[in-house]
């Protein structure tokens, strides 16, 4: 056992491990971590004899890419802002560098990275934004901020959903955006401004009818969205306009159901919202 001092020099390393995923991180990402939250840099020697001295606290995985490194029970952790700022901010310092080239490091930054710069004040956010402009970057960038719009109140959801759509187009991540688009509106729809809400939809199946074109798993999202833009035309008093939406996702799920039964369940979806269409009270 290590004296009082190794014992305090250890803890940062020890600490770090509560931000390995289930899957583990490499030692790059745990020495990065570990560096952050403690006092001095801590070196692949450090982790290495931590990791002889507890094998009760670390277990590893020797992949093809290196070893893996995980506590033997994912952790509570503490929550604490300036932690997973200081955390957020070291990561995204690994972008770029040598170490990143490594798939194991990369894989993780992209797994963990826009969630962990979602946590704290939102520095890691602003440190992917200092970053140049690169597809990568704008893609992690995007994420992050499509995390951090659910953890913040409504008024302030939609110019984060707004900025999360441009950079994931400015990635050509296009399906992503368009999902992204898809919150949007549900985030205006739940603030009562359905006209806005409405004209982002109709952009949304513009998006989806295009992606469906190459792609046919769009397909069931053209029809879904359809169904969304008649509810709202109902609930805003616009008979014509809910009908022909209405109408249209029916067929679109009636089409898929011929090739696949297990749609006839949104079949009867739309036959209901249609049907109720006949005794909705219009003003």
């Amino acid at each position: 056992m290590g004296g009082p001092g190794e014992r305090q020099s250890d803890e940062p390393l020890r600490q770090a491990l509560t931000w390995a995923s289930t899957c583990g991180f490499p030692i790059e990402v745990w020495l990065v971590i570990a560096s952050a939250l403690g006092s001095r840099p801590y070196q692949p020697a450090d982790a290495e004899r931590f990791a002889r001295a507890h094998p009760d606290q670390v277990e590893h995985d020797d992949t093809a890419d290196g070893t893996l490194y995980r506590p033997p029970a994912q952790p509570t952790r503490r929550a604490d802002p300036e932690l997973e700022d200081r955390v957020a901010v070291a990561l995204v310092g690994l972008l770029g560098s040598r170490a990143a080239e490594r798939p194991a490091v990369r894989c993780y930054l992209h797994r963990c990275l826009p969630a962990q710069c979602a946590d704290g004040t939102g520095r890691g956010i602003e440190a992917l934004r200092a970053l140049p402009a690169h597809p990568e970057t704008e893609r992690l960038l995007a994420a992050a901020l499509s995390r951090r719009a659910g953890r913040v109140p409504t008024p302030r959801r939609a110019s984060i959903l707004r900025e999360a759509i441009a950079h994931y187009t400015a990635a050509g991540a296009l399906a992503e955006a368009t999902e992204e688009r898809g919150a949007l509106a549900a985030t205006l729809e739940r603030a009562g401004d359905l006209e806005a809400a409405i004209n982002e939809l109709n952009q949304v199946l513009a998006e989806y009818q295009d992606l469906a074109s190459r792609d046919p798993f769009y397909t069931r999202r053209v029809a879904l969205t359809l169904l969304h833009i008649g509810r709202l035309h109902r609930d805003i008093g616009r008979r014509r306009e809910a009908r022909a939406a209405t109408k249209a996702a029916l067929g679109t799920f009636r089409a898929l159901a011929r090739d696949d039964h297990r749609f006839a369940g949104e079949v009867r979806l739309a036959q209901d919202q249609l049907r109720q269409l006949r005794w909705f009270r219009w003003y």
